[in-house]
């Protein structure tokens, strides 16, 4: 099983995806700030300002029981900053998304470094309170986009479980027009759920993303869902969850998705909402958010290159 751990500190982690390369400080460590174009792009010494969507919710949970409950779901605009230092190391995370803000940084003695290999970062505040995951750009092979999930006021029973898509997103006059015919593009996805009898969970799975540039249409779906129960926070125990499988459809309009989606079980529905990523529209990354029929809910974000 995986430790919760980065270092010493406990923290949420996944198996092979998350959050994403995101985030960063509204000051930086003094060397100068760009908007970011693309992972290439970065230098030494930068903070690099990306611009993405969230969606959040906020939660109370039974510090004793664990029983979780989730309340109604807000989306906004909002800016992920990344400061590296002279050594390219990421050592400020800060995501300016409203009640969703969370803010990671090295000198404020928080946590912040790789998690699984290249594919899964993370963070973690030094009063463990505030824990993000992310999925690393190299390991999925990304260029244009971060995606991930992070939660606020974590063991203290209140607080904000949110998820972010963050890029530069591809200008509505490169859209490909009909000529394109059909791309898929694959990634994952990662989010939050709460069950109808009030159980939290961490959510990972594989990602696809059809898309119809002629017809103006797409699909998404995202398979091998695997689910951590998160009220044992003290070791990872992902079981295989189909329940948990999305499946979904929609417009194009202009460079964003836009469309409905439902769970494969649990009975729970919702939105589907993605951007095209890259000056070329070679990756896609979005948002989702379901609530049930009777109760639960399951926010998340996911990525995928063509």
């Amino acid at each position: 099983m995986l430790t919760r751990s980065i270092g010493t500190a406990l923290v949420l982690t996944a198996a092979v995806m998350a959050l994403s390369g995101g985030g960063c400080s509204s000051s930086g460590g003094g060397g100068p700030i760009t908007q970011f174009t693309s992972w290439d792009d970065i230098n030494p010494g930068e903070t690099v300002v990306i611009n993405g969507n969230v969606v959040h919710a906020n939660y109370q949970t039974d510090l004793n029981t664990g029983v979780t409950n989730a309340g109604p779901t807000q989306s906004s605009a909002a800016e992920a900053r990344l400061t590296y230092d002279n050594n390219s190391n990421l050592v400020r995370v800060d995501i300016d998304a409203g009640a969703a803000s969370v803010d990671f940084d090295e000198n404020q003695g928080d946590d912040i470094g790789l998690v699984f290999g290249n594919l899964i970062g993370g963070a973690i505040s030094a009063n463990g309170e505030e824990i993000g995951l992310w999925a690393e750009p190299d390991g999925l092979g990304f260029n244009y986009q971060t995606f991930g999930v992070w939660l606020t006021g974590y063991n203290t029973g209140a607080g904000v479980a949110a998820a972010g898509s963050f890029g530069a997103r591809t200008p509505d006059a490169n859209v490909p027009g009909a000529g394109a015919g059909v791309l898929t593009y694959n990634g994952a996805a990662s989010g939050f759920a709460v069950d109808a009898a009030g159980i939290p969970f961490l959510v990972i799975s594989s990602s696809e993303v059809v898309v119809d540039f002629g017809d103006g249409t797409f699909t998404f779906e995202t398979t091998g869902s695997l689910k951590d129960n998160l009220v044992d926070a003290f070791e990872f125990a992902f079981v295989g969850d189909p329940d948990f499988n999305l499946a979904g459809a929609g417009n194009i309009v202009g460079s964003s998705l836009e469309g409905n989606v439902a769970t494969a079980g649990y009975d729970l529905a919702g939105d589907v909402d993605a951007w095209l990523y890259g000056v070329d529209a070679s990756e896609v990354g979005g948002l989702f958010d379901l609530v049930g029929v009777v109760d639960g809910r399951y926010v998340g974000s996911f990525g995928a290159v063509d």
